[in-house]
């Protein structure tokens, strides 16, 4: 028997769904522990900040939703845009910049977050 490349994908799925399920899990749970203190953050503009200088430890990233804008390369200002006028998806370049730093990256539902928002961030310091 031989399996093609479809089936071999959808098996290996099914093996590490769980495992990625637990963790991300873990991850919320962790979030939700440091609410209310400096160690965590949903606020994009402080997100893209603290992803820029390294100091986030784990993103917690809605992958179904997109908030647009810019990032000043000079001033590292960040402004949202309205709907999808901005020129970049903000969370992504969070995404980016805390992988470059050896942030982990967990994919969340926005429901899954405490006050609904589409990230979060647990801070290293």
């Amino acid at each position: 028997d031989q399996l093609d490349t479809d089936a071999l994908h959808r098996d290996a799925r099914d093996i590490v769904r769980p495992l990625a399920d637990k963790r991300n899990q873990q991850c919320v749970a962790r979030y939700c522990s440091g609410l209310n203190t400096d160690r965590t953050s949903s606020d994009i503009k402080r997100i893209i900040s603290c992803a820029r200088g390294g100091t986030i430890d784990t993103l917690l990233v809605d992958t179904e939703v997109k908030v647009t804008g810019t990032v000043d390369p000079q001033t590292g200002e960040v402004t949202v845009a309205e709907g999808d006028r901005g020129r970049e998806c903000l969370l992504n370049l969070a995404a980016v910049h805390a992988l470059r730093h050896g942030a982990t990256i967990c994919p969340v539902s926005r429901e899954d977050l405490p006050a609904h928002e589409p990230v979060g961030a647990i801070l290293r310091y």
